[in-house]
């Protein structure tokens, strides 16, 4: 054998053994960290179950290494926390029926914390007025931030400590929630699609941002129909037949859609802030905002849409800014208002079934008994409006070296398909001085003020024939009246004479100066007090007389 083999053979012997003793060593320093994790984990768990002094309680079947080579991953076998207020109280119980799974680096990052297992959530009975167990099954998968460890997360804020997950993004998928109670049949209330929620801190700052789609039967939170609701001379005894009623109405579930982002101070600063609140005015104010992007809301009673903006900042200049703005639109629906007369109808019977010599009890059924169908009668039929629009967007600023503030509010109201209200206001205080104007928009607003007179006069009916019969009668307003009405919101536009379905007013002053529509502020203050005169002559003719 040459000399160049011989090189070449013991090449080879050094290279294998290199990375034969490489291998070994980071085998030995997988396990080693590995091992260390684990020892660390048990650790906490011993140290918050001591020094909570058995109000927290964390236990797990076992605590299993995997992973090798890439990560070091410790599954908590069957985790369960047992919390409560006092050694005394009945426990919250959170237990999950599988595997928790905690990815690592090596050097003790968490990158991924993940479960799909069942998660069993039991509630105290006195929590709310009875004992619930909830499941959760589904996927939950939680991307931790740098320093993040398993300990931060779980266990930290267990033991009161600090310390914790700093930045995370936490996602959930085919979510499934499930009620189950005493005698009752498991009952799915909370189905979540996909969800999304990312929190980081930087710079004395936190945002948090949430997106998902879900569906959730608002019936949880009440009553089953089927439990007997008996006479007792708590007012709880109403609260049960209501929650049985609503129980018995509601059908079906409502779908969200959601996207917001918030930016806030951080827990630091927020807890500084309210150990010393004035401390606002001589310090700048942290950045504040909250941007719905989307809410929307769709079960069979109707739909709500929502966006939005609020922020609250500072400048340089010690302005303080206030700004919103808000468009959304709800539509009630027919089917949702004939459940809601259900509903009290049902209400109605329930209490007039009830047996007891309570004396308010008989006063209720005595006058359920009596009125019960002219107090249904005044309640509205709001899908009458069909779809309903608020809208607008406005401004505050202040300044805190001079204390002049001047706000702003554009195209802030309500419309629908019958009439709608309209405002665009500005206030400004600078230079000592007081400036303010103002524009009242009102859309058909005869049809809008004799829509509220006719329900005023249909309530003042109904409370004659109820309550007030032995007392000072209250008479509907006249046809007469309700002109003069309308004749006297007529004086007060801008253009009285060019009157036909809107009504605009303004208002314009500075400091004791004030114009509002064509009137002066004495002829409209008379004006004002003639007509409440009127009015008062009417409706209470022997009041009005002394």
């Amino acid at each position: 054998m040459d000399n160049s083999t011989v090189k070449r053979h013991n090449i080879k012997i050094w290279t294998v053994a290199t990375f034969f003793s490489l291998f070994v060593a980071y085998s030995l320093l997988w396990f080693g960290a590995a091992t260390f994790m684990q020892k660390k984990i048990e650790d906490e768990i011993a140290t918050v179950n001591q020094k909570t002094d058995g109000r927290v309680v964390v236990k797990c079947t076992s605590i299993e290494k995997s992973g090798y080579p890439l990560s070091v991953v410790l599954t908590l076998v069957n985790p369960k926390i047992e919390a409560r207020y006092s050694t005394k109280a009945d426990p919250l119980v959170i237990e999950m029926k599988g595997d928790l799974t905690a990815t690592n680096s090596i050097f003790g990052q968490l990158e991924k914390l993940s479960t799909n297992s069942k998660t069993h959530l039991t509630i105290p009975g006195k929590v709310l007025n009875r004992p619930y167990n909830v499941v959760l099954d589904g996927n939950i998968v939680l991307q931790a931030g740098q320093d993040a460890t398993v300990t931060s997360v779980l266990l930290q804020p267990l033991s009161g400590k600090k310390e914790g997950v700093h930045d995370f993004n936490l996602a959930i998928s085919s979510l499934k929630g499930m009620l189950v109670a005493p005698n009752q049949k498991d009952q799915e209330f909370l189905s979540i699609e996909k969800a999304e929620v990312q929190y980081q801190t930087k710079d004395a700052l936190q945002t948090l941002a949430i997106r998902g789609d879900c569906e959730l039967d608002p019936r949880f939170l009440v009553h089953s129909e089927n439990e007997k609701v008996t006479a007792d001379k708590d007012v709880n005894m109403f609260i049960n037949i209501f929650n049985n009623v609503m129980h018995g109405q509601y059908k079906g579930k409502t779908r969200y859609k959601l996207d917001v982002a918030l930016k806030a101070p951080d827990i630091e600063t927020i807890q500084k802030l309210a150990k010393s609140p004035l401390s606002l005015l001589t310090e700048r104010i942290p950045q504040f905002s909250i941007d719905v992007k989307k809410f929307d809301s769709e079960s069979a009673y109707g739909a709500y849409h929502h966006k939005g903006l609020f922020t609250l900042s500072e400048d340089e200049k010690k302005d303080v800014s206030l700004v919103f703005e808000n468009d959304s639109s709800h539509k009630n629906s027919k089917e949702g208002y004939e459940s809601c007369m259900a509903g009290i109808k049902q209400f109605k019977d329930q209490v007039m079934k009830l047996k007891s010599d309570n004396e308010y009890l008989v006063k209720v059924k005595d006058f359920f008994n009596s009125h019960f169908d002219e107090v249904q009668a005044i309640i509205p039929k709001f899908y009458q409006l069909n779809t309903i629009l608020f809208s607008g967007k406005g401004s505050v600023r202040f300044n805190k070296a001079s204390f002049g503030f001047s706000s702003h509010l554009a195209d802030f109201g309500f419309t629908s398909d019958l009439y709608g209200i309209l405002l665009n206001a500005d206030v400004d205080n600078a230079n000592s001085k007081l400036v303010y104007s103002m524009s009242i928009n009102l859309t058909n607003y005869q049809a809008l003020i004799r829509d509220m007179i006719e329900y005023l006069n249909h309530v003042i009916t109904i409370y004659n024939a109820c309550i007030n019969k032995n007392a000072q009668q209250v008479h509907p307003l006249s046809k007469d009246t309700q002109e003069k009405i309308l004749t006297y919101l007529g004086h007060l536009s801008d253009t009285p004479k060019d009157l036909k379905s809107d009504l605009k007013i303004s208002v314009k002053g500075e400091n004791n100066e004030c114009k509002i529509g064509s009137l002066d502020l004495q002829t409209f203050i008379k004006d004002t007090t003639q007509l409440r005169t009127e009015i008062e002559k009417e409706v209470l003719p022997a009041a009005a007389s002394k």
